[in-house]
């Protein structure tokens, strides 16, 4: 869940981006896990869901520790970049720096998640 203001817009990363709306400090908590705004689901949950569900998990959810974790607000639009913004601390998403108004949040795909999702859909 989100825990500072954001909006999104049109990425020049890629698609739609999450930016900041007021100057986030560094250090503060961008982002952490919320019972009431992120579900959790376990790997036999997800492969036993249907192919549209599993595409919607593999797009928007990020897999960490055998689980798959589903953020309900748009913290899911958070892209990757390799000069990220924010870091993983403790299960928690950091500003490793200041970020401006209006600028995008990114975090390292490498640092938060599993890369790769390790279920198959049916490509017919």
């Amino acid at each position: 869940m989100l825990t500072v203001s954001t909006e999104l817009n049109k990425s020049h990363i890629k698609g739609i981006g999450l930016f900041a709306t007021d100057i986030i400090k560094q250090n503060t908590v961008v982002a952490r896990i919320h019972p009431k705004f992120d579900i959790i689901f376990s790997e036999k949950e997800v492969k036993e869901m249907d192919d549209l569900q599993k595409k919607f998990i593999r797009m928007y959810a990020v897999k960490q520790r055998n689980q798959y974790i589903l953020s309900l607000d748009n913290e899911r639009f958070m892209n990757h970049s390799e000069s990220n913004n924010v870091s993983s601390i403790n299960g928690k998403l950091i500003a490793n720096r200041d970020i401006l108004p209006k600028e995008e949040i990114t975090c390292n795909y490498n640092e938060i998640c599993e890369i790769g999702i390790d279920f198959e859909v049916n490509k017919t």
